[in-house]
């Protein structure tokens, strides 16, 4: 049994929500999109106090300190990979018993021994990232030094971790919850950064440990209000099990991120700091509206898995379409509105008129998200029911594709260039692909 603070408020909200389905008539299935509205109304938030600690953070440290942060932030996503593949294959876990009405308890002790295998091995390991990431990647920023970078990364690491928490809630349909904690980081990197002004502390070092400090915060919140106080305990069956799963998940995510997160590592050899500032604040604007698309997306993901799993292959295929029509309405109209109000948008946001958006970039990210809006939806709907295989073997090809297209283009083009090696990237892989593999799956249909 699990003892966690939360459990009165916890009780207090079931109350609430049998209440409010009782007289709006909503079924179990779609609580997703009550929990989808939580986290667009989070993600708002987050937006907003992210564009504006952008603002911040530039006054702090400069255009060349922001751009070193802003390479340092971008290994969350590598940093992500130590959670071995675990927060979906827990997920689905999950999903799979309440399917089938079994109980689930033991997998939290599970997951609490394998969270502190993950953090005995990823220590040393951090260390020794952080002096690679100092000689290769920020040869160019001196200032940052060995100490502060490695606290950082720590923070990140945690990050990863949080994963694993927020997809036990949102498995057990309390996604309302992980939907929060973006806000919250914000909300507290948003007070820190106010301090940090008001006493003129501007030094790059202090400034980037600091912002990170939020991310060890929520971590400890994601794990009372998902496990709670519970032993770890080894369970043979339950760790194979959950491995077994997540292996494939964790080779899917290592290839990913050789597609999406190898655009700053690129980006650090070939562009100058003001290029980089640019493509952040880039795709922060427009990164809304795929953040606001994506928190629909994983609150549909459980829904999926249980659809799935249950055959109801007709209302699963339905759910995705009107699923994906909110993405494309997103994307294309936040496009043109960044379209229409760029130049404002980028002047109140990062104070500099040497940082400024073209048309042409805007365009094409505008692109790039509708492609990921697409590609995502199908991406989330094979894998709610663990099939990862065709991602395993289609990802290598487009993280191929996506590397040697953004060092060509990107050399030729500048940010216009990183993005162009992004889209063909999915237009000539997973875009095509992965529909055609959900077909199959629903062909009984």
């Amino acid at each position: 049994m699990r003892y966690c603070p939360f459990q009165i408020v916890e009780h207090f909200h079931m109350k609430w929500n049998r209440g409010m389905e009782i007289i709006l008539g909503i079924s179990r299935l779609e609580r997703h999109h009550y929990i989808a509205f939580v986290g667009w109304v989070s993600k708002i938030i987050t937006a907003v106090l992210l564009l504006i600690n952008t603002r911040f953070l530039i006054d702090l440290i400069g255009i060349e300190g922001f751009a070193a942060h802003s390479i340092i932030f971008s290994l969350i996503g590598w940093l992500a990979l130590f959670n071995l593949g675990l927060p979906n294959a827990v997920q689905n876990t999950i999903s799979k018993y309440r399917a089938n009405k079994l109980s689930y308890v033991d997998i939290f002790s599970v997951v609490e021994f394998l969270v502190i295998i993950i953090f005995l091995v990823a220590i040393p390991i951090l260390l020794l990232l952080s002096y690679g990431v100092k000689k290769f990647l920020l040869t160019n920023y001196q200032f940052v030094n060995l100490l502060s970078l490695f606290i950082s990364l720590f923070f990140i690491f945690l990050n990863g971790l949080t994963e694993i928490y927020s997809k036990i809630l949102f498995a057990e349909h309390k996604g309302y919850l992980p939907n929060m904690y973006p806000a919250i980081i914000s909300i507290l990197i948003f007070s820190i950064l106010i301090v940090l002004k008001f006493f003129v502390l501007t030094k790059f070092n202090l400034v980037l440990c600091s912002y990170f400090i939020p991310y060890a915060f929520v971590f400890a919140l994601a794990h009372m209000q998902s496990v709670g106080f519970v032993l770890p305990k080894f369970n043979r069956l339950i760790v194979k099990e959950l491995l077994s799963l997540s292996k494939r998940f964790f080779i899917f995510a290592l290839l990913a991120a050789l597609t999406l997160r190898i655009d700053y590592i690129i980006m650090s050899k070939i562009l100058n700091p003001q290029e980089i500032a640019i493509y952040n604040v880039d795709f922060k604007v427009f990164s809304l509206f795929s953040v606001l698309y994506n928190t629909l997306l994983f609150a549909l993901w459980p829904v999926m898995s249980e659809l799935l799993h249950k055959r109801e292959f007709l209302l699963a295929k339905m759910k995705l379409f009107s699923t994906l029509k909110i993405g494309f309405v997103l994307v294309i109209s936040g496009t043109l509105f960044v379209i229409i109000f760029k130049n404002s948008l980028f002047q109140i946001i990062t104070g500099k008129k040497e940082l400024y958006l073209s048309y042409t970039t805007a365009i094409l990210t505008g692109i790039y998200f509708l492609v990921r809006v697409w590609t995502d939806t199908f991406a989330a709907a094979v894998q709610s029911i663990n099939e990862v295989n065709i991602l395993i073997k289609t990802v290598p090809f487009q993280a191929f594709i996506s590397l040697v297209g953004q060092w060509f283009f990107g050399n030729l083009y500048g940010i216009n260039g990183i993005f162009l090696g992004l889209i063909l990237s999915f237009l000539l892989t997973v875009s095509w692909i992965l529909p055609i593999k959900f077909y199959k799956i629903i062909k009984e249909v």
